[in-house]
């Protein structure tokens, strides 16, 4: 149909299973008489009573029988806001019932005086001042003060200063991931502390005001209540007031929506925020400051919360429950870690390979080794070990050279051996050399006796009451004997060696430096392992990642968790317009009734048009259609208000009056078959227009009632181009997509079913029903009609209350309330800057087709984190299940906990924190499952389990004979090296299904940890690499662990596919 074609025809030419003209000869098929429409709707009203009696029982009963196993891990993983969930809906009801002006005394000034100085001044001492200066976030002293002194950043910093004070620097890694993660915290709070300081819906600086007969200006928070305000075209009210004298016109687009302006006339209502379209008035100031609606809307969307994120709320769980359990542990460890120590401090031998090695001295000089001692294990302060050695192998004519004998100490740890006597004797048991008193007396008398290549003063002897000895106390430390007592040929030596562990004495600086080092490192290796603050770390990283990406799609993310709360979004409402419909209108057809052309419509609505001086959506639709002439002239002009639901123009002559509408509002004949059309044409998503014509004027702001239909015009909504591929998405991604409008809900339904809309049939309007009813209802139906900001809130909070998750899409003052109950909300850039202060995220193009990419992006980021929180948290329970162990079996670790902190530096860097970190950027589409804890503590615990079997693998084998790890230092570093090399084969498994992305990581990490090792082992605590047999045992326990880790996998994925099977 062209532009400018249209149907006419007369009233009883109508048919109801046509919208186009039928002939008087063509049979028309049966109508449905007026009383038969009046029956179907009454049908509708008891339907929708019953069903809301349904809803209700339903509720009620799954409440009863299903609530326990449905809450059964929410108990343990989730924790709801209570506060959140039972926090009343805001409503203009309550703003009244709740105003201080309703105890105040009032007064009733002239309203050409109004008030005077002296009932300013009481009203100022009562605070009925138009101040609203409180301040809804954080300070940034708060903010700092919150974020730096956690619980957990002074437990670090605690640990920090004490490995600084113990001199050990390399053991301070963690310290980095500690400042960074503070770092962040503080950076998202000072975001959203500027976002919500932003957030001012009523902005007019000044105010004319009239106080003692004088108009004056005076600042907006300076006004009292009951002051007589002038308010004109063009400014914003800056008050809830009653209008006392003048007719303006209102736009309320703010509080309401609705962009066609309202007319207020005396004793109407005008809120705050509001702006005046046309006329003036004076008006008495009703409420002020805190009382206003506006300010308790914006006090509300001001207020701060932490953001409503699983994610978030997993992490701090999990912080909570490590945060009980970590100080009782650290306790524990600490003392067993410090009796160790202190076995350790008092025995260099304790529990490694302690050596002496004896040499014969020839009489040129030159020394030939005969024998070592060795294994000088579990000394302790009390007992004394006799060695004696000797070497078959030296040939007599060898033996007979030798005069003297040298002992040196070749291993040590710390501390120093004792040697209390040395007896040498030949082959016939002759005794050649006894020195039974190593004093320093002695020593004195002769020392040509001795021989040393250390200290000789008094220090380097024990002169005990029962004990005499020769103190070494460094590695290469030597004693040479004076010579041996050799009468005849001896053909060989045998060298008995009486040692007792010194250690060092106990109460010295160097005892009590080397356990105060040792317990401190190891307690903090222990603690900081069980603190998994990279994870923090990693989520904030993989999340910034994610704001850059849609940063690129357009899409502005201003909080960083809403990433993961939009993608476990299940349910997502919207509006019809800007979303499934541009916002653009265009007439579809012109329906002429009249016998014959009685009117010009172009002429009349070119006129009609240009008299109303609208801007609106409709308006331009007609305006395109019909254009603008000035054919005929004003007389009175009825502008369109939201509860007259039309406009109408008195023209000069004896045109009459023309009436533009909603039918139902407009026509007052009786034809049922204009009806039929009407409603025929807005069930099939057509807005529906009636022009009629009355010979009398308009009177009082009031239509004449004795009218006539000459027109009816089809207005069609332009949906999207790309709303069907969107909503296609979203029913294929498991997201049910509500429609919540303010417009006629069988229109609506129409739209909503032409783009694909699941159950968009089902619809219903929310006029007239109590806040008990929305929410008994909002998971019976898909689209809504007449819905009122109030009953958006309840509509979202309700759908919350019955376990979804909701994203709200909103563009005005109107949707805040909802916006602020949601899950995720998503303001337009194109609507209010209040609705894009209070969301979470703007769409800068205000194009929703922009939607799925940005929940795309939020399950990328969580399915990832997800894969990798699982390898932080193994690392936690790995570090406090072998904690717990060390206290519990401490003689099977005697030197208490096995590793200081930078031994765990390889796992945690290049086996966790980088892996971790590519890990999550990737690439993953996949709709999010399950709950985040449950699913990450399913993936680490048998990790967890590995890692620690392959430290007790090494314990336990080095208790056997087969195997000498009794050497403290080659265990410890052995155990670096299991563990970090099973981390490798966790990281292989947590890439599977391997991809050219994920296998370059993998290989990278090996090659980095490889080369590291062979490098820079020290470094990270390798003090010792292992010979060839427990480089062996390594390698065994470390490929041992490859089947058990696949078989851990497989049974996780096989319980995952059969609870998916289930569901």
């Amino acid at each position: 149909m062209e532009d400018k074609e249209r149907n006419l025809f007369n009233l009883d030419d109508l048919d109801e299973s046509s919208s186009e003209l039928k002939s008087k000869d063509e049979s028309s098929s049966q109508n449905l008489t007026l009383d038969e429409f009046e029956t179907n709707e009454l049908d509708k009203e008891e339907l929708l009573t019953q069903k809301i009696k349904e809803a209700a029982a339903k509720r009620k009963l799954t409440a009863q029988n299903g609530e326990n196993e449905k809450r059964k891990w929410t108990k343990i993983f989730e924790r709801k806001n209570v506060d959140d969930e039972n926090e009343p809906i805001l409503t203009m009801d309550e703003v009244d019932a709740s105003s201080r002006s309703n105890n105040a005394i009032r007064y009733n000034p002239d309203l050409n005086e109004g008030l005077n100085d002296t009932q300013v001044n009481e009203r100022i001492l009562s605070d009925l001042v138009n101040n609203t200066t409180k301040t809804y976030s954080k300070t940034y002293k708060q903010i700092f003060f919150s974020n730096i002194f956690t619980f957990f950043n002074i437990l670090c910093v605690i640990i920090a200063v004490a490995l600084i004070l113990v001199g050990s620097w390399g053991d301070l890694f963690f310290a980095l991931i500690l400042v960074l993660n503070t770092a962040i915290g503080i950076y998202q709070e000072i975001k959203a502390k500027h976002t919500i300081d932003k957030l001012t819906i009523v902005t007019a600086p000044t105010s004319t005001v009239i106080r003692n007969g004088v108009n004056k200006e005076i600042a907006v928070k300076d006004l009292v209540l009951d002051d007589i305000i002038v308010l004109k075209n063009g400014k914003q009210i800056s008050v809830d007031c009653i209008i006392k004298e003048g007719t303006i016109e209102v736009n309320e687009a703010l509080l309401t929506g609705e962009s066609v302006p309202v007319k207020k006339t005396i004793g109407d209502r005008l809120y705050a925020g509001s702006f005046i379209s046309s006329g003036s008035c004076k008006a008495l100031v009703d409420k002020v400051g805190k009382d206003c609606y506006i300010q308790k809307l914006q006090a509300k969307a001001k207020r701060y919360s932490k953001p409503k994120s699983e994610l978030l709320r997993s992490l701090k769980l999990v912080i909570s429950v490590i945060g009980v359990i970590i100080i009782p542990l650290g306790l524990f460890v600490g003392i067993t870690n410090y009796n160790s120590a202190k076995a350790a401090a008092t025995d260099p031998t304790y529990n490694t390979n302690g050596e002496f090695n004896v040499y014969g001295v020839t009489t040129s000089g030159k020394t030939i080794f005969i024998g070592k001692v060795e294994k000088i294990d579990h000394l302790n302060y009390e007992n004394t070990t006799i060695r004696t050695v000797n070497n078959e192998d030296l040939v007599p004519e060898i033996v007979n050279t030798i005069e003297k004998i040298q002992i040196s100490y070749t291993k040590k740890i710390s501390g120093n051996i004792g040697l209390n006597s040395l007896i040498v004797t030949d082959n016939l048991g002759t005794q050649l050399l006894n020195i039974n008193d190593f004093s320093y007396q002695t020593y004195n008398e002769d020392p040509s006796n001795y021989e040393f290549n250390f200290d000789n003063s008094k220090n380097s002897f024990y002169e005990g009451e029962n004990e005499h000895a020769l103190k070494f106390e460094n590695e290469g430390d030597s004693m040479i004997t004076k010579k041996l007592n050799k009468t005849t040929d001896i053909t060989s030596l045998n060298i008995t060696l009486s040692l007792k562990s010194h250690g060092y004495p106990k109460g010295t600086s160097g005892y009590n430096e080397y356990v105060t080092y040792t317990t401190v490192t190891k307690t903090a290796g222990s603690l900081i392992g069980m603190i998994p603050a990279g994870m923090f770390l990693l989520t904030s990283m993989a999340l910034a990642v994610g704001v850059i990406k849609l940063a690129k799609h357009k899409t502005l993310v201003q909080e960083l968790y809403c990433i993961e709360m939009l993608a476990r979004v299940d349910v997502l409402c919207l509006d019809k317009t800007g979303t499934i419909t541009d916002g653009t209108m265009k007439v579809k057809e012109v329906i002429t009734l009249a016998k014959e052309k009685e009117f010009d419509i172009d002429q009349i609505m070119g006129s009609f048009l240009n008299a109303q001086e609208d801007n609106n959506q409709t308006s331009i639709a007609l305006q395109n259609r019909f254009g603008i002439n000035v054919e005929y002239k004003k007389s009175i002009v009825l502008p369109f208000s939201s509860s007259r639901k039309l406009s109408a123009v008195t023209f000069e002559g004896n045109i009459g009056t023309f009436i533009l509408g909603a039918p139902e509002f407009v026509y007052t004949g009786k034809s049922k078959k204009l009806l039929q059309i009407i409603n025929r044409k807005a069930s099939l998503g057509y807005r529906v227009l009636m022009l009629a014509h009355s010979e009398s004027p308009i009177k009082n702001d009031k239509v004449p009632s004795n009218n006539t239909a000459i027109a009816l015009f089809v207005l069609e909504d332009h949906i999207r181009e790309d709303a069907k591929d969107t909503i296609r998405w979203f029913n294929e991604n498991g997201v049910a997509v509500k429609v919540i409008s303010g417009d006629n809900p069988a229109t609506v339904s129409e739209i909503a079913a032409r783009v694909g809309i699941e159950n968009a049939k089902d619809y219903v309007s929310l006029e007239g029903l109590s806040a008990a009813d929305v929410e008994t209802i909002a998971d019976e139906y898909t689209v809504f009609g007449r819905v009122t900001p109030e009953q958006k809130a309840i509509l979202v909070k309700s759908l919350k209350k019955k376990g979804k998750s909701v994203a709200m899409t909103g563009d005005g003052v109107n949707d805040i309330l909802a916006m602020k109950e949601a899950d995720c909300s998503i303001a337009m850039a194109g609507g209010s800057e209040a609705a894009r202060n209070v969301s979470h995220l703007v769409l800068m193009d205000s194009n929703f087709a922009s939607m799925p990419k940005v929940v795309e992006e939020g399950r990328r980021v969580i399915n990832n984190i997800q894969r990798s929180a699982s390898l932080f948290l193994m690392k936690t329970i790995f570090t406090m299940t072998l904690t717990i162990i060390t206290i519990i079996f401490s003689n099977l670790f005697v030197n208490g906990y096995p590793f200081v902190t930078k031994q765990l530096m390889l796992l945690e860097s290049f086996v966790i924190g980088i892996p971790a970190f590519f890990i999550a950027v990737q690439p993953n589409k996949q709709k999010i499952k399950g709950n985040f804890l449950k699913n990450v503590f399913a993936n680490c615990l048998p990790s967890a389990f590995v890692l620690l079997l392959s430290v007790f693998a090494i314990y336990f084998i080095g208790s056997l004979d087969s195997f000498d790890i009794s050497d403290a230092e080659e265990a410890s570093s052995m155990c670096v090296l299991c563990i970090t090399y099973v981390g490798l084969v966790i990281l292989y498994n947590t890439c599977r299904p391997m991809n050219t992305y994920r296998a370059i990581i993998f290989i990278s990490m090996f090659v980095i940890i490889t080369l590291l090792i062979a490098f820079l082992p020290s470094y990270f605590g390798i003090y010792k690499m292992p010979g060839l047999t427990n480089t062996l045992l390594c390698l065994v326990i470390v490929l041992s662990t490859i089947p058990m880790v696949r078989f851990f996998s497989d049974i996780l994925k096989k319980v995952e596919l059969e609870k998916n099977d289930n569901q």
